[in-house]
């Protein structure tokens, strides 16, 4: 569905992409590869059911979001942290503090450094950090273990993989000990390289270690607004450039200019159609994507 109207001379073309929750009959489910939260580094793993519908563009991808229906779901927090392998030096290995990260040499430019945003109920975190992270006091600091069976499990040592040179060649890759890399669906570092051949270890780096994290909840967000922005940020990275409107059955989300450049976008919107489902109780979910030539209309004397 689009819509068309004149404004200041130009044009100005709105698609609605509209997501209502609703089953696609006689489409058979398709299992996606697990998917990882890129920033926090605390996360477990969330498995989704794909729909594909074909269109005149191309496929349309539709998720049934959640095979535990976050009905619960609601509150969303911000918070501050710090995370450590709790080994015996208990090194950093993420956090939202830009001066710790630096110290730790773990600083990455790319990565926004601020309290994050967090849905509970959204299967992002480790289950005993998430009950941890609900019952803290906002604004007090609190620090909890947890152990590797109940974090990211044991090292599997049928992950460590061989692969001839030549994968990493086809790719553009000189391969390194040390590099991450993407081998098909899977993601993984590079241990060592030797003899024409590249070993790699697909396990969770964080499998085989108990974790501690050091947190605090700055703030619970109860403006709708705020909590709609601070849902995209969750997913896209960042809220700039969007704009949101709450209704009482349905949410309107107007994309930013840089979604239109964006590879990723056209998935990370079914994650955000989920969480706001689960943050306001609705089943509606509408995109807006506005197409401006910005021409401007003369003035007339």
């Amino acid at each position: 569905m689009q819509r068309r109207q004149v404004v200041n001379g130009g044009i100005s073309i709105s698609f609605i992409f509209v997501s209502t929750g609703q089953a696609i009959k006689k489409r058979k489910p398709v299992k996606s590869a697990a998917l990882e939260s890129i920033h926090t580094g605390l996360s477990g793993l969330n498995s989704y059911d794909i729909y594909l519908i074909g269109d005149a563009i191309g496929a349309v991808v539709n998720y049934l979001f959640m095979v535990n229906i976050m009905a619960d779901a609601k509150k969303l927090i911000r918070l501050t942290y710090k995370a450590y392998l709790a080994d015996a030096d208990e090194r950093l290995y993420d956090t939202t503090d830009e001066a710790a990260a630096k110290e730790a040499g773990i600083y990455n430019e790319k990565v926004t450094y601020a309290p994050m945003a967090y849905l509970f109920g959204s299967n992002v975190l480790f289950p005993d950090l998430e009950a941890a992270i609900e019952s803290a006091e906002i604004g007090k600091e609190t620090t909890v273990t947890i152990p590797c069976e109940k974090a990211a499990g044991a090292r599997n040592p049928k992950l460590i993989e061989l692969h001839p040179i030549k994968e990493f060649y086809k790719q553009e890759i000189n391969p390194y000990p040390g590099m991450s890399v993407s081998l098909g669906n899977r993601s993984g570092v590079i241990m060592s390289v030797a003899a024409g051949r590249v070993k790699v270890d697909f396990n969770n780096q964080l499998a085989g270690h108990d974790l501690k994290y050091v947190f605090t909840v700055t703030e619970e967000i109860t403006d709708d607004a705020a909590k709609a922005k601070a849902i995209i940020e969750l997913t896209a990275g960042t809220s700039e450039g969007f704009e949101v409107a709450i209704e009482s059955d349905k949410v309107v989300v107007t994309e930013a200019e840089t979604c239109k450049f964006d590879q990723n976008w056209a998935i990370a919107k079914y994650k955000i159609v989920a969480d706001l489902r689960a943050a306001f109780g609705v089943q509606r979910v509408e995109f807006v994507q506005v197409w401006d030539s910005g021409k401007k209309e003369d003035k007339k004397e």
